[in-house]
């Protein structure tokens, strides 16, 4: 919202020839700041819109590795389709590459 209101405010002397008051465009900029801050702000948690994808499994911002295991997804919506926390990927190996190396010969 701020940018389209910033070009009307830019534009409206170019269209109209007019200026607009100063007091009038103060007024503006904090109730739109206000509203938009009261808007916006409590939606501040990890899944406020109750999706069901990977995206909002993890915390806001998210952590440099993303998920501590890697999850298991059975469905396009995995959030949904458990009900629950996110099953995990067990017996990976840590001790070295996942695949076999192969040598060139």
């Amino acid at each position: 919202m701020f940018p389209l209101f910033g070009a009307f405010c830019f534009r409206f002397p170019k269209v109209t020839g007019r200026m607009l008051g100063e007091r009038l465009g103060r007024w503006n900029f904090w109730l739109f700041f206000v509203g938009f801050n009261v808007a916006f702000f409590p939606m501040a948690g990890p899944n406020p819109w109750g999706a069901g994808t990977l995206e909002w499994a993890t915390s806001s911002p998210p952590p440099s590795y993303n998920f501590a295991h890697i999850p298991v997804v059975k469905g396009l919506e995995p959030l949904w389709d458990t009900g629950g926390p996110l099953p995990v990927v067990h017996g990976l190996r840590i001790d070295g590459p996942a695949l076999p190396r192969r040598e060139h010969g």
